[in-house]
């Protein structure tokens, strides 16, 4: 019609802003769904990384384990791998490789104890190998939120233990084998086999 100006009618405004705003809802929806997804599987990703780096930690101390027995605070001689049968949430073990950037008077072997301390797994290691002392022991949580620990061996006579060392050993024996499971709520049973040298 002549005279009539273009432009939008206040009803085709307020449609558009009303598709708008349910468009923009819709978006905001589904970034903030992938939003919480992304954080989500940062979430399992870093505790895929901390579990792999428990089962790196332990699998190179076990590789690494050597015949030495030690020494407790009373003199008796505790064997170079012990599993406790009354305790089964620990596992005490003598590795070498510990590293000595600084050159100082020591040796290269280390006592380590792998334990469940509550939902921890903890990893104790020894400053010195004979007379330990507990107060001078470094404790590193390995891993968070683990309900079970557990170990069992390998004899060469290929049979399966839940201790170590067997009666009539001598202390200075290991297994053929190491196995630990640990069983974790968010992941589930975990075991890792370990051969130990010979």
């Amino acid at each position: 019609m002549p005279g009539r100006s273009a432009g939008f009618t206040l009803l085709e405004l307020l449609i558009a802003t009303a598709l708008l705003a349910l468009v923009s809802a819709m978006a905001y929806g589904g970034l903030n769904s992938l939003l919480r997804s992304n954080e989500q599987v940062e979430q399992r990703l870093a505790r895929f990384e901390a579990l792999r780096f428990a089962i790196n930690q332990l699998t190179t101390d076990l590789q690494q384990a050597v015949l030495r027995p030690v020494n407790d605070p009373l003199g008796q001689v505790e064997p170079a791998l012990v599993v406790d049968p009354q305790d089964l949430h620990r596992f005490d073990f003598t590795h070498l490789g510990w590293l000595n950037p600084l050159g100082r008077t020591r040796g290269t072997a280390q006592r380590v104890s792998y334990r469940l301390e509550g939902t921890d797994w903890v990893r104790i290691r020894w400053l010195v190998l004979d007379a330990q002392d507990d107060g001078a022991a470094v404790r590193d949580t390995v891993l968070a939120g683990v309900d079970r620990f557990e170990v069992r061996v390998l004899d060469f006579n290929n049979t399966w233990h839940r201790s170590w060392p067997l009666p009539q050993m001598p202390p200075d024996a290991l297994p053929k084998v190491v196995e630990v499971t640990l069983l974790l709520p968010d992941l589930g049973e975990i075991t890792r086999l370990v051969e130990l040298p010979r």
